[in-house]
């Protein structure tokens, strides 16, 4: 059909059916793109997980954009271990996704006392009595059909049943299922990952605080008292040789004064582990950007050797992750010229913070800013 400037329009129905098409073919490729981009996320921090020795169960957190209940109402709903409603040792977790658009998603939980029930009997019956519990409707929603119910109750296995039918490589599985490598650093050896009981008690610790608890730290409410900061350093003082001295890092001292031993060249996993636990006890903690584990094995990572300060310095020179929980004064000052000779042009950093006017040196300008950008330290 052409219109009276000779154009080709298509029929209605030819029009009609051309736009299903590819509406169709562009659906496909959405899901297929959302899928798998969460399936490699959710596959990272799952590893993360396992690696963690700190990480012992973990929460099946359902997304709320489920328009009716499936196999992730069971996950996140079922009592199987005596741990709560969609708390897993991490190695019986259900890996996410689960269906075409799930966006469910595994968290830690650090504050889980007591221990799972592994007992084989003991999960059946616990499932048994979660399903039990529900209508037949629900129940043939989540396992896919009133089939597979049936099927279900005659003893046949949950995962068999939602994986029928999959491709294998869409098939649910745990986490212990995956083939988790272990990350060697440059120097060929392996990572120093192990940490003492006594780190790891700080770090369950750290992890625990409240809401409340937070606050009054980040305000100045509330400090480390000269125990518990004699004992972080003692702690963090081990844990930083340990990995010097055993594991090979290509750590170098920075600075070496009364007040501050400072090392070059921290291994990043440890920076992130003893930054971590560092940052809730910080006075302003909530301004400080704790950064993803991996963003460390990429930076020049610098810590004091009781581990109550440090900092890092990005490829580009950006000054990244600074904080300093040590009473003793002088660390602005100790690290000013390790931060000019690897970090940014300072007026760089000044302009892009306070905006173009801003310079260095003026005689208005705060102490803090001086030490932390301008480095004219009186």
């Amino acid at each position: 059909m052409l219109t009276e400037n000779g154009a080709k329009v298509l029929k209605p129905k030819k029009y009609i059916l051309k736009i299903a098409f590819y509406e169709k073919a562009r659906f496909y490729a959405k899901r297929i793109a959302l899928n798998e981009s969460a399936r490699a996320y959710n596959t990272a921090k799952a590893t993360e997980f396992l690696n963690d020795e700190n990480v012992q169960f973990v929460k099946y957190k359902m997304s709320h954009t489920h328009p009716r209940a499936d196999i992730c109402d069971y996950f996140a709903n079922a009592d199987l271990y005596g741990l709560g409603k969609g708390i897993y040792p991490k190695e019986k977790a259900p890996l996410t996704p689960c269906h075409p658009f799930c966006r469910c998603n595994l968290i830690p939980k650090y504050s889980i006392k007591g221990e799972a029930n592994l007992n084989k009997k003991a999960v059946e019956l616990a499932q048994k009595r979660y399903f039990d519990n529900l209508s037949l409707k629900k129940q043939s929603e989540i396992l896919g059909s009133y089939d597979k119910l049936e099927r279900f109750k005659k003893g046949e296995n949950l995962f068999d049943l939602i994986n029928k039918n999959r491709p294998k490589e869409y098939h649910i599985k745990l986490l212990e299922n995956l083939k988790v490598k272990k990350v060697k650093s440059q120097n060929g050896k392996e990572n120093y990952t192990t940490r003492s009981q006594e780190f790891r008690e700080l770090q369950r610790a750290s992890k625990a605080l409240n809401d409340k608890e937070l606050q009054l730290y980040r305000s100045g409410s509330k400090t480390l008292d000269k125990t518990l900061r004699t004992r972080f350093s003692a702690i963090f003082q081990r844990e930083v040789e340990h990995s010097i001295s055993d594991n090979g890092d290509n750590a170098s001292i920075l600075k070496n004064t009364a007040d501050f031993k400072i090392y070059k060249g921290i291994n990043g996993d440890l920076f992130y582990d003893i930054f971590e636990i560092n940052k809730n006890y910080l006075k302003n903690g909530e301004l400080v950007t704790l950064h993803e584990k991996y963003f460390y094995k990429d930076t020049i990572n610098y810590l004091s050797n009781d581990g109550l300060s440090g900092f890092a310095i990005t490829k580009k020179g950006d000054l990244v992750s600074v904080f300093n929980l040590n009473d003793k004064r002088g660390f602005l000052r100790a690290i000013s010229n390790e931060i000019k000779a690897n970090g940014r042009d300072t007026q760089f950093l000044l302009a892009r913070t306070y905006g173009k006017n801003r310079t260095c040196g003026g005689a208005n300008e705060p102490k803090a800013f001086r030490l932390l950008f301008c480095f004219n330290i009186p």
